[in-house]
């Protein structure tokens, strides 16, 4: 298969996102399995091929500080170019993110089968503090374009699935594929406990359902325990530290020396029960048990050690608190339970499982069509 991987994340090789890196552990498992594949992007007009790992320009290019109207004008000039790649490429598959709608978007997905990924619920993904009210009103008025147009669609819920098939009225052609983690690539992990516990809470700035406000009020109530946050910057308490941006060798770095990882908190503020961070995997990776308020799609039904752990109610700083000195006091007394988390992590989570259940969808998809 060709495959067209479309992301409107930058791609920057240097210093990756999470969802870059995400993508192009994906990405590589296809090539190695025989597949052509290329990661485009409608923000930054560049692309990856896949198989010799070269960046190449395509289109022009916005900024965070650019206005709403620029990305937009960026990203309808760049699905032009695009257009014209698939084209000369060939592409027999689509696999998307969901991207903002745009009329050449719309041109290459009914020319070529195109399996869309929801990773979250876009009318309150959208709704938050991270996005203008242009992209609010924008969105509201043809979000639902690209979903309408699919051949099939990929969730990292259930949650999710049933969502949409609520809103678009109809029960797409779809499978459930919870994030997963590359477990090929060991990193020497450090099974030392220190005199104090530190847990990890790793954020996005401006996204209110991370519900760093409630890891703040539960921190009040474990004195014992220092809680180091990443990715938001404010004034450090006696027991909360806070690191700003970190990526690369600086945040495994917090990592590695971390024992414990807290996931979302505050998953009701979009009106969800479910979710698989890719955040919680790294931890995991990490040999960090985890946290969170939200049901975790890959450990629903899970039946081994609780390498993560559902909060009953996390509003409830006094009895989250109580349920998290419980499960710091559970692993502390296991000996190298970094390893033994990482080794039961890896038989759920790991990229190989998950890319072959995707490419078998990509595969029915394009032989159909």
């Amino acid at each position: 298969m060709k495959i067209a991987y479309f992301i409107e994340g930058e791609i920057d090789i240097d210093k990756p996102s999470s969802v870059l890196k995400k993508v192009v552990r994906q990405t590589k498992i296809w090539s190695d399995e025989g597949n052509e594949v290329w990661v485009f992007s409608l923000r930054s007009g560049n692309y990856i091929n896949i198989e010799n790992n070269e960046l190449y320009k395509f289109g022009a290019s916005y900024s965070s500080d650019s206005s709403a109207l620029i990305k937009l004008l960026v990203i309808y000039y760049n699905s032009y170019r695009l257009f014209n790649y698939i084209k000369k490429l060939s592409i027999t598959i689509i696999y998307t993110r969901l991207i903002t709608y745009t009329p050449f978007v719309e041109m290459m997905i009914r020319k070529v089968p195109t399996i869309l990924e929801i990773n979250s619920y876009d009318k309150k993904e959208y709704s938050g503090t991270a996005y203008s009210g242009y992209t609010r009103i924008y969105t509201s008025f043809i979000g639902n374009r690209i979903k309408s147009l699919v051949s099939a669609f990929v969730f990292v819920t259930n949650e999710l699935a049933d969502i949409l098939a609520k809103e678009v009225g109809f029960n797409p052609n779809h499978k459930v594929i919870a994030n997963g983690y590359s477990f090929d690539n060991r990193c020497t992990i450090d099974e030392i406990i220190g005199e104090r516990i530190k847990l990890i809470f790793v954020v996005s700035p401006g996204q209110p359902w991370h519900g760093l406000d409630r890891l703040c009020e539960i921190a009040k109530r474990l004195p014992e325990y220092d809680f180091q946050i990443v990715g938001e910057s404010g004034i450090d308490t006696n027991n909360v530290f806070y690191h700003g941006y970190q990526t690369g060798d600086a945040l495994t770095n917090l990592l590695s020396l971390a024992n414990f990882g807290v996931g979302t908190l505050a998953l009701d503020r979009k009106d969800m029960a479910e979710a698989c961070p890719l955040k919680s995997r790294e931890y995991l990776f990490h040999g960090l048990p985890c946290f969170g308020s939200y049901v975790d799609t890959d450990f629903s039904t899970h039946q081994g050690l609780p390498i993560y752990m559902q909060l009953a109610d996390a509003e409830d700083a006094c009895r989250s608190a109580q349920q998290i000195r419980d499960f710091v006091e559970f692993w502390s007394t296991k000996d190298h339970y970094k390893s033994e988390v990482r080794r039961e992590a890896a038989a759920i989570l790991d990229d190989k499982v998950k890319e072959n259940m995707r490419l078998k969808l990509l595969s029915e998809v394009c032989t159909r069509n």
